[in-house]
């Protein structure tokens, strides 16, 4: 029992350990525990449901903002493709990594729209829209930049980091500020291995 203990200890801090080292070395800021999503029901730029299990099983990289809003949408949809790109060399990685770009103005950003949009960068990656009160409740669960006006989607997440959540669809870390995209690529690469989370 002593030495199972022991194990279990060492484990324990050695974990422990990973973490404070790992939050020195990624230019995130990690949440410590990493925080759970609510169940929600939005759409996808194809008309069909999106919910928390769409998140399960992938690194998901998510952004809120607007779609025909050319600095948002480019700057971030770019980046995340070209992060894509060098996730090559770890194919595992690469196809469970996902990009999703959650509107932050429902009545211009429509499925089609954001379909249109969005399949420029990447087929994979996923738009997300649905009504304004089911968008503010999935937005409360992220820490918001700068802080909201009550019922205000776009001022919630206006000028959005982004943020990665993990295969268990819990929130883990926080990307401020611009970043580029190798810097992003190395990041996730750091966190996937220190994690140890299995991909296959």
């Amino acid at each position: 029992m002593a030495a199972l203990a022991t194990l279990i200890l060492g484990y324990y801090l050695g974990s422990e350990f990973a973490f404070q080292r790992l939050q020195g070395e990624v230019s995130a800021r990690l949440l410590k525990p990493p925080r759970d999503l609510p169940d929600f029901q939005l759409l996808d730029q194809n008309g069909e449901p999106f919910t928390r299990q769409r998140l399960e099983d992938h690194w998901s990289f998510v952004y809120f903002g607007c779609i025909e809003c050319p600095d948002s949408r480019v700057a971030v949809l770019a980046l995340l493709a070209q992060v894509y790109n060098r996730l090559a060399d770890w194919p595992a990685l690469q196809q469970r990594m996902l990009a999703v770009f959650v509107t932050t103005r429902p009545d211009a950003d429509t499925p089609a729209l954001l379909k249109q949009r969005i399949f420029y960068y990447h087929p994979e990656f996923v738009g997300v829209t649905g009504e304004p009160d089911r968008l503010e409740a999935l937005a409360d669960a992220f820490p918001p930049t700068p802080a909201p006006e009550p019922g205000d989607v776009a001022a919630h997440l206006e000028g959005s980091p982004l943020y990665l959540v993990g295969p268990d669809a819990r929130l883990l870390a926080v990307f401020h500020g611009w970043v580029d995209a190798a810097g992003l690529a190395a990041d996730l690469r750091l966190i996937v291995e220190t994690t140890g989370l299995e991909l296959d």
